[in-house]
């Protein structure tokens, strides 16, 4: 899936250590959302996966619920961002520089 591929990566690893689910979720999606963080930051257009990750696929089944729930969200967001953004702001320099954690909190 290319660049898109990332961002479905990011997402996938985000919702688990936003949710309050008990024991050690957070932590091994977080370091899992840390990696793909440093992929980013060095500039990487693909995240690499391990090979046993790569094999795994998705059934059409639950790719079609996914992408059935997620198709107003996705509409949305689309309907909210312009295709003419400035390059400056959406450029490879500003994903490489995303990747790097905020740590003013």
């Amino acid at each position: 899936m290319g660049q898109a591929g990332t961002s479905v990566i990011v997402l996938l690893l985000t919702l688990p250590t936003l949710t309050p689910v008990p024991g050690p979720f957070g932590m091994v999606f977080g370091t899992a959302l840390a990696l793909v963080a440093l992929q980013i930051a060095a500039g990487r257009e693909t995240v690499w996966l391990p090979s046993a990750l790569k094999r795994c696929r998705l059934s059409t089944k639950a790719l079609d619920s996914a992408v059935r729930c997620t198709a107003p969200l996705v509409a949305w967001a689309e309907k909210m961002m312009r295709r003419d953004r400035p390059v400056v702001l959406a450029g490879k320099p500003v994903r490489m520089l995303l990747g790097f954690p905020n740590f003013s909190h």
